[in-house]
């Protein structure tokens, strides 16, 4: 973890017994997932027994990830690592194939416009995600976005030094995150999807001012300006 922010060097390498912790809690959440799917297959069963099946959209999701020992991190939300920022989307309904898999980026907030197109109802100005309706109908969403944007806010910075405040842009091939303390990080994610060298040190300077210019432009956006944002190619990684 040499090359990681500060905040990741300084903790501590996994001591067997937090290893062991690590197990169980990993287990346990296993275990707990089996109420999860009964609950899941109780509420198809029910809709499909009302007749209202065929006429509705179920969505499963999550609001964050969770470090479960990846980077030193025994437990937490709070990085811009796969393992805090990625999440499943999983959705059946009208119109959707089954078994079909999109590659194109999403976010949670796409998940409000998407509602919306399916409710038939309009999408406030005020809105910055995109609607997936078409995407999950096989139809053509238009340009669509080539970053998405991550974000971890401190309400109490003096209170917490262990995962600081940060702005992230994760495209289709790299992460790119900056740190509250100006700490900076890159990983390609093609070569590297576990997102153990970080390039920052070794990548050509254009590079770097690229993306922080637009990490800034996505992070400061609102409403129509991230979906006009969204349709602009990010720059290549150079290293």
């Amino acid at each position: 973890v040499a090359d990681k922010p500060d905040w990741v060097k300084n903790l501590p390498p996994l001591s067997s017994t937090v290893e062991a912790q690590i197990d169980q809690t990993y287990r346990g959440r296993w275990q707990t997932l089996l109420a999860a799917d009964e609950m899941v297959g109780t509420l198809i069963a029910a809709l499909d027994q009302s007749g209202t099946l065929a006429n509705t959209y179920v969505v499963f999701t999550s609001d964050n990830g969770f470090h479960l020992g990846e980077h030193r991190i025994a437990d937490g939300k709070g990085s811009p690592y796969e393992e805090s920022i990625r999440v499943p989307l999983i959705v059946r309904g009208p119109g959707i194939a089954p078994g079909t898999t999109i590659d194109a980026l999403a976010s949670q907030i796409d998940l409000a416009p998407t509602f919306a197109a399916w409710a038939d109802v309009p999408v406030p100005d005020f809105v910055d995600g995109r609607s997936l309706a078409p995407l999950l109908a096989g139809d053509d969403p238009g340009p669509w976005r080539h970053a998405v944007l991550a974000e971890h806010y401190v309400s109490r910075p003096e209170r917490n030094t262990s995962d600081p405040a940060f702005k992230a842009l994760r495209t289709e091939d790299y992460l790119y995150a900056e740190h509250s303390n100006g700490q900076r990080e890159l990983y390609d994610l093609g070569r590297d999807p576990y997102e153990l060298e970080n390039l920052v040190e070794s990548s050509d300077q254009a590079l770097l001012d690229a993306l922080a210019t637009r990490l800034a432009a996505v992070a400061g956006c609102a409403g129509q300006g991230c979906r006009d944002i969204d349709a602009e190619p990010v720059p290549a990684l150079r290293t």
